[in-house]
Order: structure tokens, then C-alpha cells, then sequence
């Protein structure tokens, strides 16, 4: 866990950064935990999924510093601008499927302001959901369905406005994809004005998981906390 929704995964020797963001303060939002690495730690990585247009999962100038050989994978909106950055950028629909250096992606439906995309991650026989900045839908069953999830990047937030996941939405959520293991996302940047932030928490979200007598575990990382699947 790097902050926010930004996540280093590591499988077969690769190397996938999702939603990029080493910044301070948002346009509406303030960060409230620094990032556990600098955006300079990260221009070997080798392939960057980027799940929506928002200034707090898009580190521009992260972007303009890769290299031409690294994969940048974004919803069909973002290429146009993403021309003008580093890397090689490129959009998949959702339900299709890439493979990069022994990495199968597919993209999945995402619903979020502005449009969005969630990703399907599978290798080495397992196969890992970046949901992005998603909120709950009924499309989550369907992904659930297609693929035996065994870990789920997906928000678990404190915003009042439903943009993205709460801890019920993510309970639901939690039912539908049945993956083994959710690590929550989506945990550093809250509301400037108090009034629109709850009082969720990931860890109240895990309790709601063991009450419900669901099969997956919760695992919460702090900013540099890893771990192996």
C-alpha cells in the first residue's frame, strides 16, 4: 500500500502501479497521510492502471516522467490527453482483455462522476480486482460470476455524498464479488468540509463482513504495509 488507491502489485516478475497519486492537497479534498514512497521510486514499474480522470488517482507529473516503455492502461476519455505524457498509453472496454508480459487485464464496468474503469488483474493463477473509484452496482455480480476473485482493491470511504463505496455499499459489494480477500482502498483523502464526511471506517467495515458470515477476510494496510498472497 503506497496511499490512497495507489497500490504496488507484484506477480511473475512484473511490477503494476494502480492510480498513481503522490500529490498533498486535492482540488476539494485534503490529504490526511503521506504517501509511503515518493513518485521518483516508481518509473520502473511496468505497467500503470489508472481507473479514472480525478486529480487524486492521476499524478500528472508521475505520468510525464515514465518512460516510453511502460504501459499505461485508462478509460477511452483519458487518451487524448494522456498523448502528452510518458509511457505507452492505451484504453481496453470493458470485458476485454489485454496481455502484457505475461499479465492478462481486462477491463471491468466502473461507475463513478466523470466515467471509470475497474480492472481484472490475473497471474500466476490468481486473479486480482482493482475496482478503482467505483460505487456499488449491480454489474459487481456479473464480474463476481466471471471470475473467482481472490483479492478486491475496492473503496471503503467516509464521504456522505455516494460517489464511491461506504461501508454498506462495500458490505454489498463484498456479497456479490465474493473474493477471498478485500484490502480497502480509497482511505487517505476526505472531504474539506466535516459536514460531508461520516464516520466510517475499514475497520468497522471488517466487522460488518464477520457479522454478515461472509467467506472473505478483510485486510487492512497502512501506507507501506504489504502483503503476500
Amino acid at each position: 500500500m503506497i496511499g490512497h488507491s495507489t497500490v504496488l502489485i507484484e506477480a511473475a516478475g512484473e511490477a503494476i502501479l494502480t492510480d498513481p497519486y503522490f500529490g498533498g492537497n486535492g482540488k476539494h479534498f485534503v490529504r490526511t497521510a503521506v504517501p509511503a514512497k515518493k513518485r521518483e521510486s516508481f518509473k520502473d514499474v511496468g505497467t500503470v492502471l489508472i481507473s479514472h480522470g480525478h486529480q487524486d488517482h492521476m499524478d500528472e507529473a508521475f505520468l510525464r516522467s515514465l518512460p516510453e516503455n511502460t504501459t499505461v492502461i485508462m478509460p477511452m476519455k483519458l487518451v487524448a490527453l494522456a498523448e502528452t505524457w510518458g509511457g505507452s498509453p492505451f484504453s481496453i472496454q470493458p470485458w476485454k482483455t489485454v496481455t502484457i508480459s505475461g499479465l492478462s487485464i481486462t477491463g471491468v464496468p466502473a461507475v463513478h462522476p466523470g466515467g471509470g474503469l475497474g480492472y481484472i488483474v490475473s497471474v500466476e493463477g490468481k486473479r486480482i480486482y482493482f475496482a478503482g473509484d467505483t460505487a456499488y452496482g449491480e454489474f459487481m455480480t456479473e464480474i463476481g460470476n466471471k471470475f473467482k476473485i481472490d483479492v478486491a482493491l475496492m473503496p471503503v470511504t467516509s464521504f456522505r455524498v455516494k460517489v464511491t463505496m461506504g461501508e454498506q455499499d462495500a458490505l454489498k459489494a463484498a456479497a456479490a464479488l465474493k473474493p477471498k480477500v478485500i484490502i480497502p482502498i480509497h482511505l487517505d483523502i476526505q472531504p474539506t468540509m466535516s459536514i460531508l464526511r461520516s464516520k466510517e471506517t475499514p475497520e468497522h467495515f471488517r466487522q460488518l463482513v464477520m457479522q454478515a458470515h461472509l467467506e472473505t477476510e478483510v485486510r487492512i494496510l497502512r501506507n507501506g504495509e504489504s502483503w503476500q498472497g
